[in-house]
C-alpha cells in the first residue's frame, strides 16, 4: 500500500510538498488538518497526528492496520532483529574493550551488558 491509498480515504487533505500531505485526522473530531503523512521514498509511509491520536487509531479508522504502513519485505522482521542484535553485541564488545583499554571499569549495568554481549559473539562464533 501506498501513501495516495491512505490520503485517497482522508477528508480535506493537502499535499504541502513532493510527498507529504495534511489532513483533517479521522480519528477524532478534526476542525482543521491535524494528521501528517508522509511518503518516506522506502516504501513505508509515516502517519502523526499532532493532536495525540495514536497510528492504530488514525488507519483503523480509515480501514488500514499499521502493518499497512511499510512493504511485504520489511514484515520479515525476525531476520533484521537478529542481524541487528549481532552487530549491537559487537559494538558493546568493541567500546567495553576501549574502556578497559585506557584503564577505565566497568560497573553495574554496564558491566552486565558487556559480559551478556561477550557470551553472545562467542557463542554465534562457535556456531
Amino acid at each position: 500500500m501506498s501513501a495516495h491509498d491512505i490520503v485517497s480515504r482522508l477528508d480535506h487533505c493537502r499535499q504541502v510538498s513532493d510527498g507529504k500531505w495534511m489532513a483533517r485526522c479521522p480519528a477524532h473530531d478534526d476542525k482543521g488538518p491535524s494528521l501528517s503523512i508522509r511518503d518516506v521514498g522506502d516504501g513505508r509511509t509515516l502517519v502523526n497526528c499532532f493532536a495525540g491520536c495514536g497510528a492504530n487509531d488514525v488507519l483503523a479508522s480509515i480501514g488500514f492496520e499499521l502493518s499497512d504502513l511499510y512493504p511485504p519485505t520489511d514484515r520479515n522482521y525476525p531476520a533484521e532483529r537478529k542481524r541487528r542484535t549481532e552487530t549491537e553485541d559487537e559494538l558493546v564488545v568493541e567500546i567495553g574493550r576501549q574502556a578497559m583499554s585506557k584503564g577505565q571499569r566497568l560497573e553495574g549495568k554496564d558491566l552486565e551488558r558487556f559480559r551478556q554481549a561477550l557470551i553472545n559473539t562467542k557463542k554465534r562464533s562457535a556456531a
